[in-house]
């Protein structure tokens, strides 16, 4: 969730009269590794859930044989796995690391997601983790 003023920022960037602006890179940067624990933390929890419900899955299945039963043949797919994107983060970190200007132009794509935290894959990484937050 992005706080009010954060979503205040996202509707300014979003109209027509703004396409660029001028960010301290200090604070990009700052914003970026505070973006970038957050989604390690929430994948590694997601990860974490994931794998104690595979390995269930799998005994279940070892089960079903050891009972003579024919088990399934692919783990259902309410399963989906946890996608890790933190080297999306580590490559933006890593390229305005090595910027010597103090100050970033950044159109509005780029505001989006490297401030807003709102890639293009979001939306779906949200979707399979939240499977898992759950538990």
């Amino acid at each position: 969730m992005l706080s009010v003023a954060l979503q205040k920022q996202a509707r300014a960037v979003r109209s027509p009269a703004m396409r660029e602006i001028k960010v301290p890179r200090a604070k990009l940067m700052d914003t970026l590794r505070e973006n970038r624990g957050r989604h390690l933390a929430s994948y590694q929890e997601a990860r974490r859930v994931y794998q104690t419900r595979a390995a269930d899955w799998h005994r279940d299945q070892a089960l079903l044989i050891d009972q003579g039963r024919t088990p399934v043949r692919t783990m259902p797919t309410r399963l989906p796995e946890p996608e890790d994107h933190t080297a999306d983060y580590d490559a933006a970190i890593a390229m305005y690391g090595w910027s010597v200007d103090e100050t970033v132009t950044m159109d509005q794509q780029e505001f989006t997601q490297l401030i807003l935290d709102q890639w293009a894959w979001t939306g779906r990484w949200a979707q399979t983790t939240s499977v898992y937050a759950a538990s």
